[in-house]
This record gives C-alpha cells, structure tokens and sequence, in this order.
C-alpha cells in the first residue's frame, strides 16, 4: 500500500463495523482519482469482511462487492467484475454501453 493510503489501512478495524463501510467508501475515491489497484485493496478487505459478518443480503455488502467490481473493471477483469456483480445481484455495469 502507498504511502499515500497508509492510513486506509487502519479503516479495517474488524471491532468497528463503520470502519468497514469507509473502506468502500475509500475504495471509491481511489477510483475516482485513477488508483484502482487501491481501490481493489481496499474494496475487497470490506468484501471479506461485510459477507463473513453481516452476509451476502446486506446492504453494506452489496456497496462493496460494487465497489470490488469497479474496482475490478478498472483493472481491466472484466470477467471477474460481471461474475461479482452477478453473485451479489449488482446490475451488470456495462449493460446499457
């Protein structure tokens, strides 16, 4: 992780719930300024996190198996991103392109 997002790193505090929902959160801004490997860390770290704890319905699991998808087609995994989507019952991305 670069020196840039040590601090994200802290935003995984599995005793924190909230903390989780940042890392999406995080993990969309790192997408937006043209980070997404960042992006995919930190995305996927609240994945792991959101499906073992609150399970594959919840809301916040959904934010970031989206954001892990983003994440995904950024980095160019297009396959894996739709496979995500599908998983979680996310609208394919690209559908209407």
């Amino acid at each position: 992780m670069s020196a840039r997002w040590r601090f994200a790193k802290r935003c995984s505090a599995p005793s924190i719930p909230i903390r989780i929902s940042l890392c999406s959160n995080l993990a969309r801004l790192a997408l937006a300024i043209g980070e997404p490997g960042e992006a995919f860390a930190l995305a996927n770290r609240a994945l792991t996190y959101n499906e073992k704890t609150l399970g594959s319905d919840h809301p916040w699991t959904k934010n970031s198996a989206g954001a892990t998808a983003d994440a995904l087609d950024a980095l160019g995994r297009t396959d894996e991103a739709k496979a995500l989507r599908a998983r979680y019952g996310l609208g394919d991305r690209n559908a209407n392109a």
